[in-house]
C-alpha cells in the first residue's frame, strides 16, 4: 500500500512541475504593421512577424516596454 501512495505522489509532483512551466512573452507585428505582446510563440505560417528576440521575454512588463521602445516600427499597438 505504501509503494502505491509513493507513486501516486510521484506522479501528481512530475504533473505539476510539468504544468508550472515558465511562460514567454513575444512582441509579434501582423500583416499590417500593427504590434501586440503575446504569451504564445507565433506558428512560422501565421504571417505574424517576432519583433525583438526570437526566444521571447520572460514578463510581459518586459515585452510591453520593449514594444514601446521600438518607436516607428509598429503602426500602432494592439492589446
Amino acid at each position: 500500500m505504501g509503494r502505491y501512495a509513493m507513486a501516486a505522489a510521484f506522479t501528481l509532483v512530475l504533473a505539476g512541475a510539468a504544468m508550472a512551466g515558465k511562460t514567454q512573452y513575444f512582441v509579434v507585428q501582423d500583416p499590417v504593421g500593427n504590434c501586440a505582446v503575446v504569451d504564445s510563440k507565433p506558428a512560422d505560417h501565421s504571417g505574424m512577424k517576432i519583433m525583438g528576440p526570437k526566444s521571447g521575454f520572460t514578463s510581459k512588463d518586459d515585452a510591453k516596454a520593449a514594444m514601446k521602445g521600438m518607436g516607428g516600427k509598429c503602426k500602432g499597438t494592439v492589446g
